[in-house]
């Protein structure tokens, strides 16, 4: 797993490494730290992964996301436990407003297997 400080930082590393075969999804799932795709973000490339956002600082922060090409699965515990964000994730879905229930509640991230 990568991860980069800046919008940036990652787009260089994007075109580099763009050649490479590997579990990595065409587009990204990226997280947002406010509503309307405010504040900082978290970027996260891999199918197959579970992420527990504590890992980043990023957990119980989630306001807002963009899912890229493939599907994400939002969990309230760590490790893909407690409960499951109701909403949809499908690939290609953008959420500029998580709603009150779910605000600030996400701690882990499943992109599950590319299909």
């Amino acid at each position: 797993m990568t991860c980069f400080a800046s919008w940036s930082q990652y787009s260089a590393w994007s075109q580099q490494s763009a050649s490479v075969a590997t579990s990595t999804c065409a587009t990204n799932l990226v997280l947002y730290e406010n509503l309307n795709y405010g504040g900082r973000a978290l970027i996260l490339a891999a199918s197959s992964s579970v992420y527990n956002l504590s890992n980043y600082n990023f957990d119980n922060i989630v306001s807002s996301f963009k899912v890229g090409s493939c599907a994400a699965n939002f969990f309230d515990g760590p490790s893909k436990t407690g409960n499951q964000y109701p909403g949809v994730t499908s690939p290609g879905t953008a959420t500029s407003w998580i709603g009150s229930t779910w605000n600030d509640r996400i701690v882990s991230v499943y992109e599950p297997p590319v299909a």
